[in-house]
């Protein structure tokens, strides 16, 4: 795309078809930097393994992100996320994740996401940023009543990823699996409590939706920001 637009809905519309409901457990859109390899388009792969083109591992930068429960979600009218510009992705790919439990065969899914997007730039551009605590290490024993899980996004990974003048935070949201309870981000700037940006302490797995901030916050690259737990 050689028009620099912005995109306007972060969730852009889920696509569910009706037999993959209960099946599709999330999708992401990653942007990719590598240069355009006309040949990977319109072909499927099965995520990180040796099947995928090395290029693609690459891909690990969220453009947006849909989980189970979720709706459409558009950014406020002064914010949109850069799509050809200098600096920006060259192109995309989708990512979906599936859970079968009940071994449903014949399913052959064609779920996506729905883009909306405009030539009419906006004010500010939009980034999305992950915390948490990683998959691959996150580990609940058996038989607890409870156990609790937290993530840090320490200072030296805030200043690689935010500007010094800082970024403001207008929405969020919270994801975990079915085990999950109770979900929370706060917000520090060093040992300094600034406030939570999200919390949920009723998660349902079955409602995952991003939601605005009833108020902005600036978040700067010394924060440590942000805890969630």
């Amino acid at each position: 795309m050689s028009l620099v637009t912005h995109l306007i809905s972060s969730q852009f519309g889920p696509v569910i078809p009706p037999e993959s409901k209960g099946v599709v457990h999330h999708i992401i859109l990653y942007g990719c930097y590598a240069p355009v390899n006309e040949s990977l388009h319109g072909v499927g792969y099965t995520c990180y393994t040796n099947s995928m083109p090395p290029e693609l591992f690459d891909c690990r930068h969220p453009i947006a992100v849909w989980a189970v429960g979720g709706d459409d979600f558009y950014y406020p009218d002064n914010v949109g996320l850069s799509i050809g510009g200098p600096g920006d992705p060259t192109f995309a790919i989708l990512e979906t994740h599936y859970n079968n439990p009940e071994n449903k065969a014949g399913i052959i899914d064609n779920s996506g996401l729905r883009i909306w997007y405009t030539s009419e730039l906006r004010q500010y551009d939009a980034g999305l940023v992950e915390t948490g605590a990683a998959v691959a290490t996150l580990i609940v024993p058996p038989q607890q009543p409870a156990f609790q899980v937290r993530g840090i996004c320490a200072a030296n990974c805030s200043q690689d990823a935010f500007p010094p003048t800082g970024v403001k935070a207008f929405a969020y949201m919270l994801h975990a699996h079915q085990l999950g309870r109770k979900l929370q981000m706060s917000h520090y700037r060093g040992s300094q409590f600034i406030g939570e940006l999200g919390r949920d302490d009723q998660y349902d797995f079955n409602y995952q939706q991003s939601r605005l901030l009833t108020e902005e916050t600036t978040i700067m690259p010394v924060n440590g920001l942000p805890d969630s737990q």
